[in-house]
């Protein structure tokens, strides 16, 4: 609870005093109205047009109050909602590639997606409970005014039920915890399913298995741990239910024996139990469902820790490039290795150690079977895996934290799992048209689609087309290095010899380092050098 309000209160204070003022200035009006009502009852003909007007005024103050603090946190927590998204967001960007490999996608989806809502909804009841803790300290203070002696009676009956409330809630709590932990499951059974979709369709067997034993199991488990818990609240509901008439029957009853058979005093306490009833079991079960924004936040601090690194600043990621005093980059892997997992079971695949150079001008084809580990090395060499041992040395400088979302920016890159982006983004399509038209006439792709206003037309085209769109925006990035990882493997003989034959040797020769994955033995006499990779070692690194 607190921290919820702590994070509302810093991002908007002023609104969030406002709200309170508001909300209690509704509830001031509701407590008025009812002791206003309580003398319309006991009092003569004469007086009723004074306190028709009192109550005409006092219920246009409770929409007032009521409307005003919606008004004003509908606001707030809208804005602190798209924070909220925008913030994790730059998380997402400036983690460790290799930390959002291991986390997946299914506990980032759920942060997004209901975390964030069960923030927004328990803050959206804000101004209700204050409008209630008002009415309810208004009706006490309007008793206390009647018979002091009453409240003997209210107080510690309300304080019992607050506690047996308070205790009850708390064994819910792990509940809550663990239905939101299988939530993560579920949206990562989500998401094979919307990124396996054709291999799904084609294969019923699979299809039977996957639903089976993947799919309906986190169903399942999402199913059992909320009924688990819904059950839990539904019986701790009833029995509050009921115990609450049995505190409200206590302390009615209650009063006429304390009240020595003051008819004014009795009329005034029985209405004003009965007006705060409501509001005072609305309290304890909003006030009792708390517990699930702090779960809600956990797991996005969790999330945060997990992607936890400093966030890049834009001015340096984005600045001219260093150049040594010769003008030209190089880049170089000096020992360098790298190894998944963390134990020792884990570490069953290395990578390493590598030496080599990339320097401007340079061909270099990477080469080896399948998981002989050519993409980790890409990845070393582009940035995305920061290595275990060895350095990675750009322009004479190790590449370091602090330097690395520079490097990264002196790379472009086709990997087999490319996504590609409707609108060019980094780059002045205004200033480029001309070469937007020249590359989409190269490609084949200009009566395909069209950029317009930097956004291309549509990016529906087939594996072979995307690729060569992806080729036209990295072509229109112009960085220093370029890498492709087996960029031919989806294109037809007349393209594959447009890129060997005439996009290599011109981006060569225009002075940049090019790095290919390839399996394309018959153009491996046009690479400068070539790089062997066997079980994630350098067998053979020489000239083509």
């Amino acid at each position: 609870m607190f921290s919820l309000l702590s994070l509302l209160l810093s991002r908007s204070r002023t609104s969030m005093i406002a709200i309170a003022v508001a909300g209690i200035f509704s509830g001031l009006c509701n407590s008025a109205l009812l002791a206003l009502i309580s003398q319309t009852l006991g009092s003569n003909q004469s007086s009723l047009r004074n306190m028709v007007a009192g109550f005409v005024a006092l219920s246009v103050g409770v929409l007032v109050g009521n409307i005003v603090p919606e008004l004003l946190l509908a606001r707030v927590s809208r804005s602190i909602t798209a924070e909220l998204r925008i913030k994790i967001g730059q998380r997402i960007l400036a983690a460790p590639y290799r930390r959002l490999e291991v986390i997946g996608k299914g506990p980032v989806l759920a942060a997004l997606g209901q975390d964030i809502q069960a923030i927004v909804n328990t803050a959206s009841k804000i101004p209700g409970l204050v409008v209630c803790t008002t009415i309810i300290l208004g009706c006490l203070g309007y008793m206390a005014w009647l018979s002091p002696r009453g409240m003997w009676l209210v107080l510690p009956s309300m304080a019992l039920l607050v506690v047996f409330y308070a205790f009850a809630t708390r064994r819910l709590v792990p509940l809550w915890r663990q239905e939101r932990e299988t939530q993560d499951g579920l949206y990562r059974e989500q998401q094979q399913v919307l990124d396996g979709i054709k291999e799904l369709k084609l294969h019923g067997p699979r299809r039977s298995e996957f639903m089976e034993h993947d799919f309906a199991p986190a169903v399942e488990r999402v199913r059992a741990t909320g009924l688990q818990a819904a059950n839990s609240a539904a019986l701790l509901g009833g029995f509050v239910h009921f115990f609450t008439w049995i505190v409200l029957g206590v302390m009615l009853f209650g009063v006429f024996a304390v009240s020595e058979h003051d008819s004014d005093a009795t009329r005034g306490y029985v209405l004003s139990l009965m007006y705060m009833w409501g509001p005072f079991r609305g309290l304890l079960e909003d006030v009792g469902r708390w517990p699930q924004v702090s779960i809600a936040l956990d797991k996005l601090g969790q999330l945060e820790l997990s992607l936890a690194e400093p966030l890049p600043d834009e001015a340096s990621a984005n600045a001219p490039l260093a150049l040594p005093p010769g003008g030209r980059h190089e880049v170089i892997l000096e020992d360098t290795t790298y190894a998944f997992g963390d134990t020792e079971s884990e570490q069953s695949f290395h990578v390493g150690p590598i030496d080599m150079a990339l320097r401007p001008g340079e061909l270099v084809f990477v080469v080896g079977g399948n998981g002989s580990g050519k993409t980790t090395m890409a990845k070393l060499l582009t940035g995305l895996y920061t290595p275990k041992t060895g350095r990675l040395v750009w322009n004479g400088v190790p590449v370091t934290d602090q330097n690395r979302e520079a490097y990264r920016n002196a790379f472009s890159a086709i990997f087999t799992d490319f996504h590609l982006f409707d609108h060019l983004r980094g780059v002045d399509p205004r200033q480029l048209e001309g070469r937007v038209q020249e590359y989409l006439r190269l490609f084949e792709l200009d009566s395909k689609l069209q950029v317009v206003n930097g956004r291309f037309s549509t990016t529906s085209l087939s594996t072979g087309q995307r690729k060569r769109l992806a080729m036209v925006v990295a072509l229109l990035e112009d960085k220093p290095f370029y890498l492709f990882d087996e960029w031919a493997a989806d294109q037809d003989p007349e393209f594959r010899e447009v890129f060997y034959r005439r996009l290599l040797p011109d981006l060569a020769a225009r002075g940049k380092g090019v790095v290919v994955i390839t399996h394309d033995d018959r153009y491996f006499h046009l690479a400068h050098r070539i790089i062997k990779l066997e079980f994630g070692k350098t067998v053979v690194a020489a000239a083509a």
